[in-house]
């Protein structure tokens, strides 16, 4: 079942904020208007470690990103030579504003 209040974002895991997070944060800070898999799970891994999170093994990530993407938090399209790779965006949502509603989420629920 997908949230829909508002972002939704309130209803996300822990897990699922962070990864959502991790695909904000790169956005914002890039001159591309999407970001690779390998990149948000560099990233991911990067804040779970400063934050205290406990990290989730690459398959699930890949599973939460597919629900990220059934919800419509972010567009996700095969990539690559082999196809292996998703290229990732968020679905018109500005990187900036969800990336601060996401950290605000997060630490409150620290």
């Amino acid at each position: 079942v997908c949230p829909r209040d508002g972002w939704g974002i309130s209803e996300l895991t822990t897990e699922q904020a962070t990864i959502l997070l991790a695909v904000a944060s790169l956005l914002k800070s890039r001159e591309k208007p999407y970001v690779k898999t390998g990149d948000v799970w560099s990233q991911y891994n990067t804040m779970c470690k400063v934050m205290g999170v406990r990290r989730v093994s690459y398959s699930q990530f890949l599973r939460e990103l597919q629900y990220l993407e059934k919800c419509r938090y972010i567009v996700a399209k095969r990539g690559g030579s082999r196809g292996n790779t998703m290229v990732i965006d968020l679905d018109g949502v500005p990187a900036e504003r969800l990336a601060k509603d996401l950290e605000e989420l997060l630490l409150r629920a620290r």
